[in-house]
């Protein structure tokens, strides 16, 4: 059987929907109400699908010192895993309402744990409706799965690792918010507005069509190959550790050296008056 480890196309995941195997998780989640995603979920939402909540599955209890959703402790996250049926062997399948935003932070948070065979619907529930697949608002019983944590070089970084890499010429850190957030024009979200001095801006739905599915794998690598970052190490961020995740999956996509992932980002950089913010106005 096929693995998938990046996106699955609609079809492919029709074609697979009563292969045991296969694990359906829905994250759809929105930072403005943080009940609709459940809600809707409740509503419709693919067959077998179990549902994954940012806020409270996807991250650990926020303090003066986090950015808006640290990472779960690890044994924690593995019990929620093992609460969705899924096992070490499952192919896990991951949705959110379009564009990848929410689903892309549990697929890497998969990853994270060792679990490679986790892959985001491309184009998310919008595409699955609008290509007349069946949903459901029935919550089908799942057998507790066994899954365990494997070591793996997915390092994260720290807000003293940004610290200390913004002084290095070899580093690179780029932000996957939009534009307006960016440049401190616009901040809707957190207390303060702007960037970090010498990241740059790439956001994250550059890399997707207008409707919300990813581009070609030509188009992509040609948005990497524009930043000539070939010869840096370089990571990624944006307000809370979320939509970065985004930017990872592209630059696999790429086929580029994979980006560490900054958890406590924009929100968590913020905290410490010390830190030297950038903006436009």
């Amino acid at each position: 059987m096929k693995d998938f480890d990046l996106l699955i196309d609609i079809d492919e995941l029709f074609t697979n929907l009563k292969n045991p195997n296969f694990r359906i998780i829905d994250t759809r989640f929105l930072l403005s109400d943080t009940t609709l995603g459940y809600k809707q979920y409740q509503l419709n939402h693919l067959p077998n699908a179990v549902y994954a909540h940012l806020d409270d599955d996807l991250s650990s209890n926020v303090t003066n010192k986090t950015g808006r959703h640290p990472l779960p402790k690890i044994n924690a996250l593995i019990d929620r895993i093992e609460d969705w049926g899924i096992s070490n062997e499952s192919q896990v399948i991951i949705y959110d309402q379009s564009n990848g935003s929410i689903a892309s932070r549990l697929w890497w948070m998969f990853r994270w744990l060792g679990h490679n065979k986790v892959a985001i619907l491309n184009g998310g529930f919008n595409k699955w409706v609008k290509n007349e697949h069946d949903v459901t608002n029935g919550k089908k019983g799942v057998r507790r799965g066994i899954f365990r944590y494997t070591e793996n070089n997915l390092d994260i970084l720290k807000t003293k690792d940004i610290e200390k890499n913004l002084i290095s010429k070899s580093f690179v850190l780029l932000d996957a918010r939009d534009n307006d957030r960016f440049l401190g024009k616009n901040e809707p979200i957190d207390d303060k507005a702007g960037h970090i001095p010498n990241s740059i801006n790439l956001p994250f739905n550059e890399f997707l069509n207008k409707n919300d599915t990813w581009k070609s794998i030509k188009e992509i690598r040609k948005i990497w190959d524009n930043l000539d970052i070939s010869n840096n190490t370089y990571g990624v961020m944006c307000g809370s550790g979320v939509t970065a995740c985004h930017l990872i999956v592209s630059a696999l996509i790429a086929g580029i050296p994979e980006p560490r992932l900054y958890v406590g980002s924009w929100s968590e950089w913020i905290i410490d008056p010390r830190h030297s913010i950038e903006k436009i106005t």
